[in-house]
This record gives structure tokens, C-alpha cells and sequence, in this order.
């Protein structure tokens, strides 16, 4: 049987990537999440810091 992983899309992968740049130059917890809501926005993607329930607004 021939191993045939499947690979991220390319908008996946830097997806990926931002988010985790976003969460290495953040300066604490709450801003690295602020930091991929505002990534994510970008993606079309609505989510707030209240959504996640971490931090409420």
C-alpha cells in the first residue's frame, strides 16, 4: 500500500502561517488572539475575542 498523505491547500498553509506568527509576536495571550481575530477577518472569517469565551468584552 503506497502512502498518499494529503497536503493543505496553499490559502491553508498561510493561513497557518500567519496565525502562527501572530501568536509568536504577541505580547501576551490576549493580544496574540486579538492579533489572529483580526488575521482571520481577513479570510472572511467573523470571530471576536468574546467568541472564543477566553476574554470577555
Amino acid at each position: 500500500m503506497k502512502y498518499d498523505p494529503s497536503y493543505p491547500s496553499r490559502d491553508a498553509w498561510i493561513l497557518g502561517l500567519v496565525i502562527a506568527r501572530a501568536i509568536r509576536c504577541g505580547a501576551d495571550e490576549k493580544d496574540a488572539l486579538r492579533r489572529i481575530c483580526v488575521l482571520l477577518g481577513f479570510w472572511n472569517i467573523s470571530i471576536g475575542l468574546e467568541d472564543l469565551g477566553t476574554y470577555p468584552s
